[in-house]
């Protein structure tokens, strides 16, 4: 990323990758799934009782907010999903988003769902 941030800096000055937070949104993002599924008494992974209620986007802002992470992590976690769409994202929250959609979107191609 510090190609990057060189790069765009010497456009614009104001626009530029926080690493540090870029990295926590994307190994965070997806933390509400802790709570989103369970394992059924097969032994299989369903939606959970919470998760029935409140989708990983939530859940998981709520998590990381209560364990000390900031609003900016929190947001990215908050948006990067389906959730986010039509809101302002920070540059890293679209960075995490359009990954996200990249891993899924190839995921489910691969495994022949629509």
């Amino acid at each position: 990323m510090d190609e990057f941030n060189a790069i765009y800096a010497a456009k614009d000055a104001k626009f530029t990758i926080d690493n540090d937070l870029l990295v926590a949104g994307a190994l965070l993002h997806d933390v509400g799934k802790l709570v989103e599924y369970a394992r059924n008494e097969k032994g299989e992974t369903v939606k959970s009782a919470n998760g029935k209620n409140l989708r990983h986007p939530f859940s998981g802002t709520v998590i990381a907010l209560r364990n000390g992470c900031s609003d900016a992590i929190g947001h990215i976690i908050a948006n990067h999903a389906h959730e986010g769409d039509g809101t302002l994202r920070s540059p890293e929250g679209v960075l995490v988003n359009k990954a996200d959609f990249i891993n899924f979107e190839s995921v489910k191609s691969f495994l022949g769902m629509k």
